[in-house]
């Protein structure tokens, strides 16, 4: 079964090492997202990476927008797919990745409010809007999976790491 995978987080780390996993899994159309991505959401193409920053909320509208076009176009030959498909499945697994996140560690009494807003709205909120803006395609999809990723400093404690 053909897999259509996407991962957020492809920058760095897991990330990147399961963009360069899918990308050479024959089975598997892979999109990746991360701030450091290649090209601009704009331009969706399978197998590259596309820039986006999760915590903007004009570029998960652009995101939002763009996938649809994208997906309309390269798996569901030009029909909308969110009417399309509302009695029937395409055989395919959509599979996301979610690795995007980052660090923030600091004294308690030295954390800085806007840093912790950043962190939670890049490690917990994004992950959330994301999930609505992919829940329109679960039941498209003959499979579906949400994979999230997280690190040993947010299961355990570590010394200055009280927000992670």
């Amino acid at each position: 079964m053909e897999k259509v995978v996407c991962i957020f987080g492809s920058g760095s780390g897991i990330g990147s090492a399961l963009f360069s996993r899918f990308g050479k899994d024959p089975q598997a159309k892979t999109l990746g997202f991360s701030r450091s991505g290649e090209q601009s959401l704009e331009s969706l193409t399978w197998q590259k990476t596309h820039s986006i920053d999760l915590t903007n909320e004009s570029e998960l509208n652009t995101f939002q927008s763009q996938l649809k076009v994208f997906f309309a176009e390269q798996i569901f030959g030009g029909k909308n797919p969110i009417t399309l498909f509302k009695d029937s499945k395409i055989d395919r697994h959509l599979v996301v990745y979610f690795s995007q996140g980052n660090g923030l560690f600091s004294r308690i009494s030295d954390l800085n409010r806007e840093d912790v807003r950043k962190h939670f709205e890049l490690n917990v909120f994004s992950t959330l809007f994301l999930c609505q803006i992919l829940s329109d395609y679960l039941p498209i999809f003959e499979r579906s999976s949400f994979v999230f990723l997280g690190s040993t400093a947010g299961t355990m404690g570590f010394p200055n790491s009280s927000v992670y």
